[in-house]
């Protein structure tokens, strides 16, 4: 998997097996004025083909970025 999160962002992250026995991870957290949440689960191919972007102090006017990449068999 491939992320990219504001680390001084994150306030909440955690892996679990759903009924399936594939990982699921979820991260959460904000800064005051953006406040995100994402979970991506990975299922029978070897490696995770998404990918995600958190952001929350791209310039000093509060921006942020965010972005979804999803990955289709390296297509």
């Amino acid at each position: 998997m491939s992320a990219n999160i504001d680390a001084k962002t994150v306030t909440n992250h955690s892996v679990i097996k759903n009924k399936h026995g594939f990982s699921v991870r979820t991260w959460a957290g904000g800064n005051g004025q953006f406040w995100w949440g994402l979970a991506s689960t990975q299922g029978r191919r070897d490696n995770m083909e998404d990918a995600h972007l958190v952001d929350l102090h791209v310039d000093d006017q509060g921006t942020a970025l965010f972005g979804v990449f999803d990955g289709h068999a390296g297509k």
